[in-house]
């Protein structure tokens, strides 16, 4: 049986950043819809969000893992409009602070949440494996910014 879900928690309050793949979603699809949420201790939001075009948001969490001893600037990934993005910094000690926004995908947002999930060097490759395996990345996809 295939895990359908990946759960990415924060080292500094628990805050969670949680994948699940649709019962109707298949991972081969070039396109894939999943539920995205994000829950801190008084506060939860979820949306639907797709791969279309931004390709699997493994894709940032790969580059994350690659580049475990830091990078200058930010890293990210977002939906093609934007209702769901993801940027991640990190400094010269292993610590990557990963900024969740989730918003409405109405016109004007009707709501919008922003969270932080703070990893650490040695849960990268882990976490990294466990959104591919629910969120394949293409074999001919690249990370673009």
């Amino acid at each position: 049986m295939q895990n359908t879900e990946a759960v990415i928690r924060s080292v500094k309050d628990g805050t969670t950043l949680t994948f699940r793949l649709l019962d109707s979603a298949r991972p081969k699809d070039e396109e894939t819809s999943f539920e995205v949420t994000i829950e801190g201790p008084d506060v939860r939001a979820r949306m639907i969000a797709s791969t279309y075009y931004a390709g699997s948001p493994a894709l940032l969490f790969r580059k994350i893992a690659q580049n475990w001893k830091g990078w200058e600037g930010e890293s990210k990934w977002a939906t093609l409009e934007g209702e769901f993005t993801m940027r991640a910094t990190a400094d010269s000690l292993g610590h990557v602070t990963l900024e969740v926004a989730l918003r409405s995908d109405t016109y004007p947002p009707e709501w919008k949440m922003n969270g932080l999930i703070h990893l650490e060097a040695g849960s990268l490759d882990s976490i990294a494996r466990s959104v591919a395996s629910i969120l394949p990345i293409a074999e001919n996809a690249s990370y673009e910014e």
